[in-house]
């Protein structure tokens, strides 16, 4: 086992551009650590219309741990690749830039590592909305993994879904004299990866450096698991702690968070797959990676799913039957106006338990109860969670509807194959 030098030099790299609101709580968040052995590395990646790489040069005059890089507008990840490339520490961080970290962050995760060096120290995070946070950690057992614990414990859950429950904070936490009041909130069912795909680890600079350079520059979404998923290939070792020290913010103004072009998806598979097929279980790293984004898939693309090979896979045929749609959700919506331009007569009804907030959208949607007075052939309902589906099958049955009339989706081998096949293709 490689023992880790005492206090290790620890690379935070920050990319920058236009987050001047943002930027000085992230900045001040890591020059204050009490954990003293780090170094800055500000990526000001191009010239920001608000003046955010004037405010990087500003703290590098004031402090000699912070480093400013110059380079023209490429991205994150290729600001990321900049950074670790100039890095010295043993391990490196990525910190966003409108994010931000506890002040003993650094401290408490080097202190967790112990005697041990691991490859990588998975940690967890807070997702940071206006009025509360989500505490959100990773879906492995707490503690240290060396070569074999990586092939039988990490390997077997890389790209794997699960629905854990997650802590909520209390609104006004930021306040709290205690942190253990952080850890009482209600808690709520979300669905994630068991291995996050962000950032919220520390990374063997070495093995940090092989990964990002394998990052297509051009990649705008998911290039933080693009680059996690080489990691986990690469390393020997690691380690899980259940901190959560890292803030990442949810912005309603961030364009990288909100709607994002189906390219991306498709760029982001592309970019993943080849890596996957020179690994042990291949077959089914690719079919949870395709998994783990196929509602993006059919919130995007569901024509594909109406017409031709792949027409009878998500509800069974279709054809010559009058449907009730249930659900206008995002997929709701994309099945009803999708099937409306390509089969205008399919479906006669539109339902959803919200029908007031889609009413007032000027959405044709009824109530519910619409499905006991009027004539239709199949309820189809439309949402991408199956669990939630077989539970609206439930309340429809007890309404007195028939089971046989009513479909949804089950994501089957076939659903799989047709998802990689239209993710994958040019």
């Amino acid at each position: 086992m490689e023992t880790i030098k005492k206090n290790p030099l620890i690379s935070i790299v920050v990319p920058v551009y236009n987050v001047a609101p943002y930027l000085r709580q992230c900045i001040e968040s890591i020059l204050h650590q009490t954990y003293p052995n780090i170094e800055i590395i500000l990526v000001a990646d191009g010239i920001s219309s608000d003046g955010s790489e004037k405010i990087c040069d500003e703290y590098a005059a004031m402090d000699q741990r912070v480093k400013v890089i110059h380079k023209p507008h490429g991205g994150q990840a290729s600001a990321r690749k900049a950074g670790t490339s100039s890095a010295s520490g043993e391990y490196v961080a990525y910190i966003d830039s409108d994010d931000w970290v506890d002040l003993d962050a650094y401290e408490n995760l080097v202190a967790s590592i112990g005697e041990q060096s691991p490859d990588i120290l998975f940690h967890g995070f807070v997702r940071e909305y206006e009025n509360k946070g989500v505490i959100c950690q990773y879906g492995l057992p707490v503690g240290y993994y060396d070569s074999f614990g990586m092939k039988n414990e990490i390997y077997p859950h890389i790209l794997e879904t699960h629905f854990p429950y997650q802590w909520e904070l209390f609104p006004g936490y930021k306040d709290a004299e205690s942190k253990d009041r952080l850890y009482h909130g209600p808690k709520r069912q979300h669905r994630q990866m068991r291995i996050y795909g962000g950032i919220c680890k520390l990374v063997k600079r070495d093995i940090l450096m092989r990964s990002q350079v394998l990052v297509p520059d051009n990649l705008t979404n998911g290039e933080d698991l693009v680059c996690t998923v080489h990691v986990l290939l690469l390393a020997n070792s690691a380690q899980v702690s259940e901190m959560a020290p890292y803030h990442y913010r949810i912005r309603s103004d961030s364009m990288s968070r909100g709607n994002i072009p189906f390219k991306q998806y498709k760029k982001l598979l592309q970019a993943v797959y080849p890596i996957l097929l020179n690994y042990p279980k291949s077959d089914v790293y690719v079919e949870r990676l395709v998994y783990a984004y196929l509602d993006k898939l059919l919130v995007n693309q569901y024509a594909r799913f109406l017409t031709g090979a792949y027409s009878e896979l998500l509800f069974g045929k279709l054809e010559g039957y009058r449907v009730a749609l249930y659900g206008a959700g995002r997929f709701g919506k994309e099945v009803y106006f999708t099937t409306k331009q390509i089969f205008p007569e399919r479906i006669v009804l539109w339902v959803d338990k919200n029908y007031n907030a889609y009413q007032a959208e000027s959405l044709p949607v009824k109530p519910v109860e619409a499905l006991l007075t009027q004539e239709y052939d199949l309820v189809v309902v439309a949402l991408t969670n199956e669990e939630i589906c077989k539970q609206i099958k439930q309340n429809l049955i007890a309404m007195g509807i028939a089971s046989e009339k009513i479909r949804h989706m089950t994501v089957s081998a076939e659903i799989l194959k047709a998802a990689q096949a239209i993710f994958l293709e040019q």
